[in-house]
């Protein structure tokens, strides 16, 4: 009796592995002759949205946050890209430390996102959807902002922080004054420069130089460029989004989304409430896509 209760379990146990694979499909894609990018693809139904992820700041597509809603969005079956930026490193398997060498750039970072989207506009012509979690979200508008596409209906941004540049900001234009010097001179090597979270931050000064776009002021210029709805989900309790900042992104055209007691990466049962609100925000979307 003992023997035939533990089968019966094992057996709905391997039912539910295969009915809901933990991984999705590697995809590569060559970015340069020395460089290959990665990332992962969850196949759904047809005839439903495309969805396409990034994760934040020198993370992978594995970041947690990322890898639960890919594959919860899988599970109801939507199609969904979610790759890894290569900050110049092929392959790209793990995230970046702040102490390490860093030879990616912004308006690198913005190329890959193009050949990725374009793969993906290649792959159906149904809805795109973009999702960027933290820093993603500031890729993702930047790159939308001068990429327009008729294929991307919705920009939902989780947790958008500010990149900190104006926090630090004596600091932070001392180091761009050293870094367009060192430019002027035609000096690419590496130097110590501070960005985001990072303390100590290596790369050369044109790298640095490339990242401080991402001011509060050039942020709200791209959103002011993006068309297409665009909302904002935060949780309560994440410190890197203030009221301030989100009261400020309000006033250039995004829809807030608060969940209560969520973090920054809502994580344990925050998690439902997350997918549970993107999941209506696609339905949604995809009857007005229908309409239009």
């Amino acid at each position: 009796m003992c023997h035939t209760i533990i089968k019966n379990i094992l057996v709905i146990f391997i039912s539910v592995i295969i009915a809901n694979p933990a991984f999705g499909e590697i995809i590569q894609l060559k970015i340069s002759d020395k460089i290959t990018a990665n990332a992962e693809y969850y196949p759904g139904e047809t005839n439903k949205p495309y969805i396409f992820i990034l994760h934040g700041f020198m993370q992978t597509h594995s970041f947690p946050t990322v890898k639960r809603l890919a594959e919860s969005l899988n599970e109801s079956d939507y199609n969904v890209l979610t790759p890894s930026l290569s900050l110049g490193i092929s392959h790209r398997k793990k995230s970046l430390a702040c102490e390490a060498i860093h030879t990616h750039s912004l308006e690198k970072d913005v190329y890959e996102l193009e050949k990725w989207i374009t793969w993906l506009e290649k792959q159906s012509n149904q809805p795109i959807i973009l999702i960027g979690h933290s820093a993603g979200s500031i890729h993702l508008a930047n790159y939308l902002s001068k990429h327009p596409s008729n294929k991307i209906k919705q920009i939902i941004f989780i947790a958008i922080p500010n990149f900190n540049i104006e926090s630090h900001a004596d600091q932070i234009n001392q180091l761009k004054i050293k870094a367009e010097e060192l430019v002027l001179n035609k000096n690419n090597s590496l130097h110590d420069f501070k960005l985001a979270y990072c303390e100590k931050y290596p790369t050369s000064a044109e790298n640095f130089l490339s990242y401080l776009q991402l001011s509060k002021e050039n942020i709200m210029t791209y959103l002011d460029k993006i068309t297409i709805p665009k909302i904002l989900i935060v949780g309560s309790k994440d410190k890197r989004v203030d009221q301030e900042w989100s009261q400020m992104l309000t006033q250039h055209g995004i829809d807030v989304i608060k969940i209560d007691g969520a973090n920054h990466f809502f994580n344990d049962e925050y998690e439902f409430d997350l997918l549970d609100i993107i999941e209506s925000l696609i339905i949604n979307n995809k009857a007005t896509v229908k309409n239009s």
